[in-house]
């Protein structure tokens, strides 16, 4: 599972990796799509955007990351 994200927004990014969520550093065709089209759309100049991903099991509660 994939999101963008701002890097250094306290609840985002940070908060995020709190979570298991990990940076992504290569970026599929449609990820890398994606973050020209928030470019475009100015999102960057409110900070810098991030891609961050996860593994996805089995068995989790929802929304806490435990079984």
């Amino acid at each position: 599972m994939t999101l963008i994200t701002y890097a250094e927004v306290p609840w985002d990014a940070p908060c995020y990796a709190r979570h298991v969520w990990r940076p992504v550093t290569q970026l599929t065709p449609g990820l890398r799509a994606l973050r020209e089209h928030e470019t475009a759309l100015g999102l960057d100049r409110h900070d810098v955007r991030t891609v961050m991903s996860r593994s996805v099991s089995r068995g989790l509660r929802a929304g806490t990351g435990r079984t």
